[in-house]
This record gives structure tokens, sequence and C-alpha cells, in this order.
């Protein structure tokens, strides 16, 4: 009797492993990389943050001169009201304007 014997052979599957191994030299050099990165994102925060406030000073300084303004213009307002009050209190008296002005001498 012919009997066709298949030997089956196991294999053993390997695997390899891919890990990344440093040596000390790319270990600083990461780590002086890292370093300088959040450094350098520190250092754009820091100047975001000194050009805003410079920003809001000019605001300040602007807002308190158009304040100043505002009220040098409130009282010119009540200045010209008043001359306006004193022009029609006169002419409501019935009193006029005079030309030219003669003085008196107590001699």
């Amino acid at each position: 009797m012919l009997t066709n014997t298949f030997e089956h052979t196991a294999y053993k599957q390997r695997t390899v492993e891919r890990g990344i191994t440093l040596g000390p030299t790319a270990t600083k050099f990461i780590t002086v990389i890292l370093i300088a990165v959040a450094a350098l994102f520190y250092l754009v925060q820091q100047t975001q943050s000194a050009t805003k406030n410079y920003q809001l000073q000019e605001k300040k300084i602007e807002k308190e001169a158009l304040l100043k303004e505002s009220e040098r213009l409130k009282v010119e307002a009540i200045r010209l009201q008043s001359l306006d009050n004193t022009t029609k209190g006169a002419e409501n008296l019935g009193l006029e304007q005079t030309n030219s002005v003669n003085y008196f001498d107590a001699n």
C-alpha cells in the first residue's frame, strides 16, 4: 500500500521587535531641542502678552485724553450758554449795546 505522507513542519513565526534605542548623545540632543522649542513658545507668548499690554496702555491714555476733551467741551458749552443767556436777559430788560464808552472825570 502506497501512502503519501506529508510531513507538516511547524514553522515558528519570529516577530521582529521594532524598538527605538537611543544612545546618550541622541537623548541629550532631543532634550536640548525640546527645551529650545518650549523656550521659543514661552518667548512668543511673552511677546504677544507684552504687545497686548502696550496696546492696552495706549488705549487707556487715549481714553483719558478723550475724557478730558469731553469735559472741556462740556464746560465750553456751559460757558457759551451762559453768555447767550446774559445777552437774552439784557435784551429782555430793554438794555441796548453801546458802541463807545464815555468816562467822567471826578476832578
